[in-house]
This record gives C-alpha cells, structure tokens and sequence, in this order.
C-alpha cells in the first residue's frame, strides 16, 4: 500500500505522529517511524513485502496484493479484527497491524469507516481520577522485546527461565 501510494497522506499528515520522517517527533531515533519500520528502513531491516507476508501465512503473495489494493482503494472502509487475532502467540502485533489499516487508508471518524476496534458498547461516565506528570522520559520499543528476549538466552545457557548464576 506504501509503495502503491494507497495511503491517505493528508489523513497521515494531519492526525498522525510519526507515521514517517516528517511526523516523527524531534527526539525519536532516525527511522524510527512506522513507514521505515515497514519498509525496511528501521532497525530490523526488513522489509515487510508481500513475499515476506507469503512465506509467513501462507497466503499467495497475489491475494495479499490484491487484498491491500482492494483496503487501498476503499472508501470507506470499515475494517475490524475479530477477537481471535490477540489470542495467539504475538497476536498484540496482529492487532496492531489491523488497526493501523483504517489509519493509512484514511478510515477514521469518517462515515462507514472504522478505528480498527470492534463494535462500540455503551458505558457508564465514571469519575476519572486526574492525569498527573510522568517524571519517566524513556521509553521502551515494543516491537523489539522480543528480540531482547532471544538475546538473553545465550547468558542462561539457551534457558529461558534459568536465572543468571542458578545452576
């Protein structure tokens, strides 16, 4: 959809902070934003292509095309996951991904498009106790915990729940 410009840039543009270079914030890393993430251009250096998509699920690389033309060029679209997806083993990602379809595609808060998020329920208004400060400035990349997971294993003897120093 990137590569196809089937994004809504302006959409992108105007609501959304760091989608690409030009929305990412001061202080964030150098291609540290989603495009570069999905183009292959951030830490992980890969490319996130219909091939890569193919060899993953399964799914013919001409139906993964074909599908994101289709998301690509709807308008609107209401696109929402069932409540399968964060069930399984990384869902949280496969949530992530699908939410961002309507963001990229310009589906938000208009009419018959969609968040990304299942149907809406009607809550109660609750007192809501006040947002204070966070004194915290890091952050944590959420997409790389994994990889910092794997890493760590080597300096347990490749067992994950073996403590440094526990034989």
């Amino acid at each position: 959809m990137i590569n196809e410009n089937l994004v809504d840039q302006p959409f992108l543009d105007k609501y959304c902070v760091g989608y690409d270079e030009k929305t990412l914030p001061a202080d964030a890393p150098k291609n540290g934003h989603y495009k570069a993430y999905i183009l292959g251009e951030g830490d992980d250096k890969t490319a996130k292509t219909p091939q890569w998509a193919s060899q993953i699920t399964g799914i013919p690389v001409d139906r993964i095309i074909k599908l994101a033309r289709e998301i690509g060029t709807a308008k609107p679209a209401y696109i929402c996951q069932g409540w399968g997806p964060q069930r399984q083993a990384n869902g949280e990602l496969t949530a992530r991904a699908i939410a961002m379809l309507p963001i990229l595609t310009g589906n938000v808060g208009i009419s018959g498009g969609n968040s990304g998020a299942r149907e809406s329920t009607y809550t109660i208004t609750i007192e809501r106790l006040p947002v204070l400060d966070n004194p915290v400035v890091q952050n944590v990349n959420l997409l790389l915990q994994l990889d910092r997971c794997y890493r760590s294993w080597p300096a347990n003897d490749g067992n994950p729940r073996r403590r440094p120093g526990q034989r």
